[in-house]
């Protein structure tokens, strides 16, 4: 084999385990999956109060329908958070959401999965 096949293969092996070593030890961690388990929920349970903006600045996009809007989509960012932190209304599902990202923000985290 030539020296430029030999380093092209031992790059695409350390690239794969990399990729082998984040997801143990980053995206599959315990930790990692609490924190989204808790922010899904949070988001679920105000799916019909927090809405974003849809086509042509179209207000009332459910997160849950964002992926058929592409503009709605692309507005699902960490900002919603910030949105249902701020959100004003009375409703128990509002006040349960914030009360996950508040959770979450001063790490009291769910034990178990």
């Amino acid at each position: 084999m030539t020296t430029s096949i030999v380093q092209g293969m031992s790059s695409l092996y350390e690239m794969y385990s990399t990729r082998n070593s984040l997801h143990q030890k980053a995206y599959k961690h315990k930790t990692t999956r609490i924190v989204a388990l808790m922010i899904a929920k949070a988001m679920n349970l105000v799916d019909d109060i927090v809405c974003v903006a849809g086509v042509e600045g179209a207000e009332g996009t459910k997160m849950s329908e964002a992926t058929r809007d592409m503009f709605a989509f692309t507005n699902l960012t960490d900002h919603i958070l910030h949105q249902i932190l701020f959100h004003v209304s009375d409703d128990s599902r509002l006040r349960e959401s914030k009360e996950l990202l508040q959770r979450i923000k001063h790490r009291d985290l769910y034990r178990f999965v």
